[in-house]
């Protein structure tokens, strides 16, 4: 690490080199004149605060600095957020195409409910008699024989489409 000082009518600046990176460190005072900002008020105690401004031509070099490198920001936040929504909408049509294969698939098939009346009837006869479901049987009796005939035929509709 480095460092250097220079005495110019009056003023002190004091510089410091990181080892590292090449960094040269300034005081805030000198900071604030180069982003134009105004100094500080004068402190007989610190005698590395500047007592005005940087030379215009550094000033301008400064500032066109600072718009190059806002320019150049601003471009790679530009494409960032091009990136950023392309894969945006290429995962929403992959989730897009993922949603309607399942709905193809799974939602899409409908089931007629089978013995649906019988059903009703069981279910009004055990509301009719809470306490005596035996009482319920044929009716019962008829809406399992409906089931197990609705049954059969899937089976054997299964069984001719497999053997076509």
């Amino acid at each position: 690490m480095g460092g250097s000082s220079s005495t110019t009518a009056g003023r002190r600046i004091s510089l410091e080199q990181d080892g590292e990176g090449g960094v040269v460190k300034v005081s805030e005072d000198v900071l604030r004149r180069i982003m134009g900002e105004e100094e500080s008020p004068k402190s007989d105690q610190d005698p590395t605060r500047p007592a005005r401004p940087l030379p215009r031509h550094v000033d301008q070099r400064w500032k066109a600095r600072m718009d190059e490198l806002e320019d150049h920001y601003r471009e790679k936040l530009r494409h960032a957020e091009e990136k950023s929504a392309a894969f945006y909408k290429l995962t929403a049509d992959q989730f897009q195409k993922a949603a309607d294969e399942v709905e193809a698939k799974f939602l899409k098939q409908r089931y007629v409910p089978i013995c649906e009346n019988l059903q009703n009837e069981v279910a009004k006869c055990y509301a009719d008699n809470p306490k005596q479901t035996l009482n319920c049987a044929q009716e019962v009796k008829a809406f399992n024989t409906c089931v197990e005939q609705a049954r059969m035929n899937v089976l054997l509709k299964r069984s001719v489409e497999s053997a076509s």
